[in-house]
């Protein structure tokens, strides 16, 4: 295939097409929605091992600005 054609799967649309189809999927979710996905892959992460518990925890840390009461 020639550099500047784009490909096509059989139905004829393209990586872009369907791009913009998830982008516009996500724009159309509630906050709610994106709230619960970011929570579940963040689990997701803590779960794997890819996430440690002290790198979980640094969210929890109050910076020297503001103390805690």
């Amino acid at each position: 295939m020639h550099t500047t054609e784009r490909a096509c799967d059989a139905a004829g649309f393209t990586f872009e097409d369907a791009e913009r189809a998830q982008l516009l999927d996500w724009i159309g979710l509630s906050t709610a929605a994106k709230v619960d996905f970011f929570e579940e892959m963040v689990e997701l992460a803590y779960r794997s091992g890819a996430l440690s518990p002290e790198r979980l925890a640094l969210r929890d840390r109050v910076s020297p600005k503001h103390k805690a009461p």
